[in-house]
């Protein structure tokens, strides 16, 4: 870019105005950025400064056809899936409610209990609650998004019924811009102000669109339908497939595999040919048909006067550095460890598979808070908003959602950590139940009943019969807390 002294320069002085342009471009390549300049170290690199709506709508459902396959066909694909679903819900979501109504927290308590149990909160009839929230996370991963879809039956004791869509069910014909009827782009409707409406889904009664006959409905957004996907850009509507950067990886593996099974069949194709003898009862080998494959071990007669000749297979490589290299990108690219992706543990320590528990439980923590409550949250609220309905009353209640635990690499010296840090009050013992993926309440009432089972049995779990190093305490014991003159003089 030139200034109005390189103009002047330039128009009494032709030579010394070049000779500043080239200067000043050369010193805005030194400043520049590699990546940004044109040339042979570039490679493929592109300069496509799209927003995140457009690239997502553009992309989104092709993605979710070439992950679906994947998971069809390639188990690495499928482990993908099954790691995250399990690890995402694991055994079970549960639901910690709190008010200061107690009489409408308790019976809302065993309102939801009741209802996430059970089958008839799913519209298909298949699972219950935390179901569901499994095959939700499954299908996000493959899917990139998916739909829980309210239904309304007051025929019902619990009303509420989820039913999962995967988002490859948005109308791609409902694409248009009228001041009248507003924006819509790949089924996703928008508000004057930008913001999503509701959603353009075509699936017929079944749930699916099995048919091709076009079912295209509308539903509102948080109130009829709530989307669920991992935001990644500001400005994302769509999700995109959990596999779509490892894809490519995952193709290129499968044609590596074909690759090294030929080679090992051709490395094992030693043949020898043998010259058959003139006078062997006359025989003559030209009409029969030579082979036109090699087979392990193979010995071809061959017609007399022709050329003795061994075959030597070609020697197999061994290309296990690059196949491993090429699992760790898969890995890298899932966001997963080495070892969670291929079950392979041979090639680490107690030390590394410890860290990479530590890395992959952090991202786990931030998709299920910032993907997954929210839209729990909007479940729930729904959930007991139909509960004032049926029940009457307008109060309010505070909820957490508790996920199952994390399975630990050292039990034992976790459970201490956690057990220290409640003794020194650093957590509360609700914190700490909730952390093994329970609540305070119920192993309270747990332990009531246990004792009401035990009567006087001197079971060695009891703490108030004995001592955390197993000694039963008693009173005899002088260092028992059991002891009535335990802490008191001898005067006394």
């Amino acid at each position: 870019m030139t200034n109005f002294i390189d103009r002047v320069v330039g128009y009494f002085d032709p030579v010394a105005g070049l000779k500043r342009m080239q200067m000043r471009n050369a010193i805005d390549v030194a400043r520049g950025y590699n990546a940004t300049t044109s040339g042979r170290r570039v490679g493929n690199l592109r300069n496509n400064n799209t927003n995140a709506s457009s690239e997502a709508g553009r992309f989104a459902k092709k993605l979710s056809g070439i992950s679906q396959d994947l998971v069809r066909n390639n188990p690495l694909a499928q482990r993908v899936k099954m790691i995250y679903a399990s690890n995402i819900v694991g055994a079970g979501i549960n639901l910690d409610i709190s008010g200061s109504n107690k009489r409408v927290t308790k019976d809302f308590s065993e309102f939801y209990e009741e209802w996430a149990k059970s089958t008839s909160c799913d519209f298909d009839g298949h699972n219950s609650f935390s179901g569901l929230m499994w095959l939700l996370g499954a299908t996000v991963v493959e899917s990139g998004g998916c739909f829980i879809r309210f239904h309304i039956n007051h025929a019902m004791v619990m009303p509420l019924q989820l039913q999962l869509i995967e988002q490859t069910y948005l109308d791609p014909t409902k694409d248009r811009n009228s001041a009248d009827e507003g924006l819509i782009i790949n089924g996703v409707q928008y508000s004057k102000l930008g913001q999503v409406e509701g959603y353009h889904i075509d699936i017929d009664p079944t749930g699916t669109n099995q048919r091709g006959i076009s079912n295209s409905r509308y539903y509102k957004k948080d109130d009829e339908i709530v989307h669920v996907f991992r935001r990644e850009r500001p400005g994302q509507h769509l999700g995109i497939s959990w596999l779509a950067q490892i894809a490519t990886h995952l193709e290129r593996y499968e044609t590596l595999q074909d690759a090294k099974v030929m080679q090992q069949q051709i490395a094992a194709c030693l043949a020898i040919l043998v010259e058959d003898s003139p006078s062997q009862m006359n025989s003559d080998n030209k009409s029969t048909p030579l082979s036109d494959k090699l087979e392990p071990g193979m010995i071809e007669y061959i017609p007399t006067g022709s050329k003795v000749t061994t075959i030597t297979p070609p020697r197999v490589d061994d290309s296990q550095h690059f196949i491993t290299e090429l699992k760790n990108d898969m890995a890298v690219g899932s966001g997963l460890s080495y070892q969670q992706l291929t079950g392979d543990y041979s090639k680490f320590n107690f030390a590394s598979g410890r860290m990479g528990n530590i890395e992959f439980n952090r991202y786990l923590d931030s998709i299920q808070q910032f993907m997954l409550v929210p839209s729990l949250d909007k479940v729930l609220n729904k959930l007991f908003s139909l509960y004032q309905v049926k029940k009457g009353g307008n109060t309010t209640i505070q909820t957490e959602w508790v996920f199952p635990p994390r399975a630990a690499v050292n039990p034992k010296e976790e459970v201490e950590t956690i057990v220290m840090k409640a003794r020194s009050a650093l957590i509360t013992p609700q914190v700490a139940c909730k952390s093994f993926g329970t609540k305070l309440e119920k192993v309270v009432d747990g332990w009531n009943e246990a004792y009401k089972m035990m009567g006087n049995l001197a079971f060695d779990i009891r703490p108030d019969k004995f001592s955390a190093a197993g000694n039963q305490l008693d009173d005899d014991d002088a260092a028992s807390s059991n002891n009535k003159n335990s802490g008191k003089s001898k005067e006394e």
